[in-house]
């Protein structure tokens, strides 16, 4: 029985498009994107780079390489400093925080940083990794208000998990999405000024506790990400295993038509 390569494609091909231009539909409102490949470069424009610590590695990420930061943290040897002027704004508006993380060890302090543009006072964001292994932040805005919210416990298992958290502040509310699956809402109303940091950002601490993992593909986005925005960002093996079939019976069909 031969195989019909051409039917094979026409069933493969429609799911090889979807799945490269889902992400498309949130990159629209990506501001800045680090994708920690030995570097603290914002892929996204570009004007928000950060300055690496000499203490902070690149090793095997999720996509590919990571940040790595020190088990302790002592100072700007090891963190990614992005200057104040540079770094994200999400002002009063909408917005949304996405990363991949493995986190490799339980810290006796409170939390795990993963960023943090308040060191404990100011206007801003933190957001971190708590004892227990879930996902938390802490926002303070201009007019003296701040909320703290968690996710369930996901991190201890030595795996890449993949964390977004959306800000809606037009029906004051944030998601906690955990591998794509979103939590309850959290209610966010306390917050009634602007959230425009005051302090540089430093990516791998919060409240000076450094985070003991591997930080992968941080993305800020100035809208509050949808379930399926979200879910684009996280690949499901099926997904990943039905574009590698369909390469295979591409280059197949190709190969066919060549020796004819």
């Amino acid at each position: 029985m031969k195989t019909n390569w051409i039917a094979a494609t026409a069933i493969v091909l429609p799911a090889l498009y979807w799945t490269a231009s889902l992400p498309g539909v949130a990159s629209a409102a990506l501001i800045d994107h680090y994708k920690f490949e030995n570097n603290g470069v914002d892929s996204e424009g570009g004007d928000a780079n950060g300055t690496v610590g000499a203490n902070v590695t690149f090793p095997t990420g999720k996509l590919d390489k990571g940040a790595q930061f020190g088990t302790t943290f002592s100072g700007a040897a090891d963190i990614i400093v992005v200057p104040n002027a540079d770094a994200f704004d999400p002002g009063s508006g909408d917005f949304s925080i996405t990363y991949w993380v493995q986190w490799l060890s339980i810290d006796t302090g409170s939390v795990d940083g993963v960023l943090d543009t308040l060191d404990g006072v100011g206007v801003g964001y933190q957001l971190g990794i708590t004892k227990d292994g879930g996902a938390n932040f802490r926002v303070d805005d201009n007019a003296g208000n701040f909320k703290n919210g968690g996710s369930a416990p996901f991190a201890g298992d030595g795996l890449f998990h993949h964390v977004a958290i959306t800000f809606d502040r037009t029906n004051d509310q944030a998601i906690f999405y955990i591998d794509g699956v979103g939590e309850l809402p959290i209610d966010i109303s306390v917050l009634t000024g602007s959230i425009t940091p005051n302090q540089n950002m430093q990516i791998g601490t919060f409240n000076f506790e450094g985070l003991e993992g591997i930080l992968d593909d941080l993305q800020f986005y100035n809208h509050a990400l949808t379930a399926g925005e979200v879910s684009a960002l996280v690949p499901e093996p099926s997904t990943a295993l039905l574009l590698s079939a369909g390469l295979v019976g591409l280059a197949a069909f190709r190969r066919r038509r060549v020796r004819r």
